[in-house]
């Protein structure tokens, strides 16, 4: 009973923060960047509702900043440079920055000048440069924008290389000017590593190979990635790519005990084997993966809309799969005549997931305790709950034979096949997908229809009790 009830509260919640979202939007139309790093968290509803309606900064601002860097370099008589975009990015931005030692997008290694991660507000915007312009890739930003209205990730490139920048941000076949800079078509090769159905590649919840802080947002004293941190700051010069970074400036005069720095944030606290960032705005490779993975529902929500041809009809299933309901298995139990069954697709998914744990005690090492075992479990976390709900939509998608028509292999955002990852910690994800697909599998503007849904009955099950209803008069 208090889940069904705590449910009811957050959709009526969400109803209150739709209707003074409705209400405020008018008042928005010019584009500011808010920085403030506490204006999240401020108790006023107000308060809140006005920043989260604050645009993000996004490409359309990336490129207007291109754009002046373009003119001031030719009254310069100079060649534009990637360094010079960089130093004109909003804090909003530059302070959301993470360092990939390893990258398998790049198959570059390099701790000294590793790739750069930058990011906006809601991660709506990703962008990522090498850390130096000699790299193979130095002279271009590669970009991810989330296109909010179709629920895709859209990549883009600007190329510094030639004597013309180069925007390629264009549909297949497209290639115009304007101005100084030359627009063509977006890369096609994006694909060989981010799949058809393109998405960044992400690990899950707490463990990003590569990446300094790659555990729980934390480098280990003492452990290689401890090592590898050093030679980073050692070798950084005052004229090269991360001192437009702030946490990175801001933390060369933070030390450890031991006389070490951190790439990440101020220390708030620093235990006996570990450093343990913290910001107002939280730890930006934390923060990436929450909102990687909340995009990433949203993208799920729409393949499987434009997916399903026979969506309409099945739609309370989708939810009772969503909500975990315990009668899911007796509404699909006449899909098993398909030869498929939900135990099946259960035992499957477990050794996917326990394959998984496996290797990431080899590739995750690097950041942890020398002296500490490591086993299967230890890095690698997958919460039950989002488990049950993907095995579910799996289940009822094979046995309909529809996972190629809805990209199931492509959900995921691991860079490695068979992978079970979803961005934000584990735990998190069933709920907020349960929002999601309430509100666009059931084509819901006013989350308040959401709280009608949960309260038409009471009880433990909340809504699934409701849709049990709905869904014994569907015919298969």
């Amino acid at each position: 009973m208090l889940y069904a009830k705590s449910r009811v509260r957050k959709a009526i919640a969400l109803s209150s923060m739709f209707l003074l979202m409705t209400t405020l939007s008018g008042s928005c139309k010019k584009r500011t960047f808010n920085n403030d790093p506490n204006a999240s968290k401020n108790n006023s509803v107000l308060d809140k509702a006005k920043y989260y309606l604050q645009p993000s900064f996004s490409f359309k601002d990336l490129k207007e900043i291109v754009e002046t860097v373009v003119t001031d370099a030719k009254k310069r008589g100079a060649q534009p440079r990637v360094e010079d975009v960089l130093a004109k990015l909003p804090v909003e931005v530059r302070e959301r920055s993470i360092l990939v030692y390893e990258s398998r997008s790049s198959g570059v290694r390099d701790a000294k000048f590793p790739r750069i991660i930058l990011f906006s507000k809601f991660a709506r915007l990703m962008m990522a440069v090498e850390g130096r312009e000699d790299m193979k890739k130095g002279k271009f930003i590669e970009v991810i924008e989330f296109n909010d209205s179709k629920k895709t990730f859209e990549f883009s490139e600007i190329d510094f290389t030639g004597p013309q920048v180069v925007i390629r941000d264009q549909e297949a076949g497209q290639s115009i000017r304007r101005g100084e800079i030359v627009h063509e078509p977006r890369p096609q090769n994006c694909t060989t590593c981010h799949r058809k159905n393109s998405r960044p590649n992400w690990e899950g919840y707490p463990d990003w190979p590569g990446a300094f802080g790659g555990h729980a947002g934390r480098t280990n004293f003492g452990s290689p990635e401890h090592a590898l941190f050093k030679e980073f700051i050692a070798a950084r010069s005052q004229g090269d790519r991360y001192h437009h970074l702030p946490l990175i400036e801001r933390n060369r005069e933070v030390m450890d005990p031991n006389g070490n720095s951190h790439p990440f944030s101020a220390f708030k606290t620093i235990k006996e084997h570990e450093i343990v960032p913290d910001t107002a705005k939280g730890v930006p490779i934390v923060e990436l993966s929450e909102y990687v993975g909340k995009r990433n529902l949203e993208r799920i929500v729409r393949l499987i809309k434009n997916g399903d041809p026979q969506f309409e009809k099945f739609r309370h299933i989708y939810l009772g799969a969503a909500f975990r309901c315990k009668q899911f298995e007796a509404w699909t139990k006449p899909l098993e005549a398909s030869g498929i069954t939900l135990a099946q697709v259960r035992e499957t998914h477990n050794k996917n997931v326990a394959a998984a744990q496996q290797r990431f005690v080899g590739v995750m090492v690097d950041t942890a305790r020398p002296s500490q075992p490591h086993k299967p479990g230890d890095f690698f976390v997958f919460d039950a709950r989002i488990a049950e709900v993907i095995t579910n939509l799996t289940f009822f998608a094979k046995a309909r034979k529809i996972d190629q028509a809805i990209a199931l292999d492509e959900w995921s955002t691991s860079f490695y096949a068979n992978t079970p990852a979803y961005g934000m910690p584990a735990e998190d994800v069933a709920d907020v997908f349960v929002r999601y697909i309430v509100n666009d599998l059931f084509g819901l503007d006013k989350p308040l229809a959401v709280a009608q849904i949960l309260t038409r009955t009471s009880g433990d099950e909340g809504g699934c009790a409701y849709l049990d209803k709905e869904i014994k008069k569907i015919q298969f």
